[in-house]
């Protein structure tokens, strides 16, 4: 299987704890789309503002997707309705790491290597943004307003 072009999680409220890997392999014509590992052929059509004509095993569906707040769809197809939350892997690893809850000794990895030159502050300070200790931190305005969290 090649690389993804793109790679998607979504998410449907009626469906608690599930959460659905969608990537799309081909553009053109007709799209190859990866849900969760099975491969699909789908002809793809934007009919209106909110219409898409997505025409899938060689069953046409009409489909009603109107965008209802961040990364959140309404979709409705023959009469049923679904909220999903679609979210691309960025933010998804970006959202992982936000979210948890760490305690104790943590391991920072770079993305990028380098050399710490000077750490500002001590073992058992607590950082809150602005921090400040003696001289002037060159990357202080990336600290966000939460305790701790670095951007």
């Amino acid at each position: 299987m090649s690389k993804a072009l793109a790679t998607y999680f979504a998410t449907v409220n009626d469906i608690p704890d599930t959460e659905f890997k969608v990537e799309i392999l081909e553009d053109g014509p007709i799209k190859k789309v990866s849900v969760n590992g099975t491969v699909y052929d789908v002809d793809y059509n934007l009919g209106g503002d909110t219409i898409h004509s997505i025409i899938m095993n060689h069953k046409s569906h009409g489909v009603q997707i109107s965008s209802v707040g961040d990364s959140t769809y309404e979709v409705k197809n023959k009469g049923d309705y679904f909220q999903v939350q679609v979210i691309d892997e960025l933010k998804k690893l970006r959202l992982s790491r936000t979210s948890s809850k760490t305690v104790g000794r943590q391991v920072i990895q770079a993305q990028m290597p380098g050399v710490i030159q000077k750490v500002y502050v001590k073992v058992g300070d607590e950082v809150k943004a602005g921090h400040e200790d003696g001289e002037r931190d060159p990357y202080a305005d990336r600290w966000s307003g939460e305790r701790g969290v670095y951007q």
